[in-house]
């Protein structure tokens, strides 16, 4: 049996949490982390396939996150893609600047954010995106 693929959702709130657990399907394993400090914690030990970044966390925020990440030899390579409700193109801007792969503006309709991550799955997590992921 193969393992399933680890996607990392960094989320401080627990209902947007389960939105995108939900939206993302079951055939992927979603390890939620609710902070910053965590999820660079998990990432030092664990290889996901893809992080999905919020950027408006308590604490650290998801742009902390992604400059600690870029910043650190082991960690740089992995994919993130910010997955956000901010649309402000100087949060866009400065996401891209420091290194996300990707953007996302999370919509409000339920349905309208499933499409977007499964556009996210299938081109992070297909066989090709797998064999030229960092290990």
């Amino acid at each position: 049996m193969t393992a399933l693929p680890e996607i990392v959702l960094v989320e401080d709130d627990a209902r947007e949490a389960e939105l995108v657990v939900s939206a993302l399907g079951r055939d992927v394993r979603v390890v939620t982390v609710t902070s910053g400090a965590a999820a660079l914690e998990h990432l030092r030990t664990q290889r996901p396939k893809l992080v999905l970044l919020d950027l408006k966390m308590g604490g650290a925020t998801g742009f902390d996150v992604l400059a600690a990440v870029r910043d650190d030899p082991g960690l740089r390579g992995l994919p993130i893609v910010v997955l956000t409700s901010s649309s402000d193109p100087r949060d866009v801007e400065r996401a891209y600047a420091l290194g996300a792969h990707g953007y996302v503006v999370k919509p409000i309709a339920h349905a309208r954010l499933a499409e977007r991550l499964a556009a996210l799955r299938r081109f992070w997590l297909a066989p090709a995106a797998r064999a030229g992921a960092p290990a």
